[in-house]
């Protein structure tokens, strides 16, 4: 996995070197994350609200195409609630944050002043922090985790006068989060995005 991250990077400055048309910029958002559970006896968890910043660039490809390779920190994770009838009610959230590679493919729909993007794109992923927070204690997690992620990403952006982008995506994990050795049971993230972006 190592080697594939590194590959896509490579290949993400080669494309800045051989197209003269890139643009770059910068990129912040929303989160609203959870995990899909392919096992028996799943409980109903909550979103965990977090946010995604980091930097873009985009590269024509023909005049109905566009690369646009970005790299992101964002937070994940998810959190559920166990109400308790005397003290107080058990809260755990998992904290899980990554650095983000996904390589968008747009469709540009150029209508002068506003283009409509639809788009896919691959992703791979690098956790940086993963901590289990139960009320107020705190417990590193990350022995416990699969540090590299992949999966794929879907949504729509709008790019205004050439420079902002406003955009909404889903984004969802193709690897188990846990290092274990269970292959009956499996978790893998989910989430909505919503951000912006600027064009320099």
């Amino acid at each position: 996995m190592k080697k594939i991250l590194v590959v896509m990077l490579l290949a993400v400055l080669g494309l800045s070197l051989a197209y003269a048309n890139e643009a770059f910029g910068l990129r912040a958002g929303l989160n609203l994350t959870n995990r899909t559970y392919s096992g028996s006896n799943d409980i109903d968890t909550d979103n965990r609200i977090g946010f995604h910043a980091g930097v873009v660039a985009q590269y024509p490809i023909g005049k109905y195409l566009v690369l646009q390779p970005e790299l992101m920190y964002t937070q994940k994770g998810w959190s559920w609630t166990v109400d308790m009838p005397i003290v107080d009610d058990i809260v755990t959230t998992y904290k899980l944050d990554s650095v983000e590679l996904p390589i968008l493919l747009k469709m540009n729909l150029d209508f002068g002043s506003v283009a409509i993007q639809p788009f896919v794109a691959p992703q791979l992923s690098y956790c940086v922090i993963a901590e289990r927070h139960v009320n107020d204690n705190v417990f590193k997690i990350m022995d416990d985790i699969n540090p590299f992620q992949y999966g794929a990403q879907f949504g729509l952006d709008l790019q205004l006068n050439k420079s902002m982008l406003i955009g909404g995506r889903y984004q969802m994990g193709f690897s188990d989060i846990f290092d274990d050795d269970n292959d009956d049971v499996s978790y893998t993230h989910n989430g909505i995005l919503i951000s912006f972006g600027y064009l320099f």
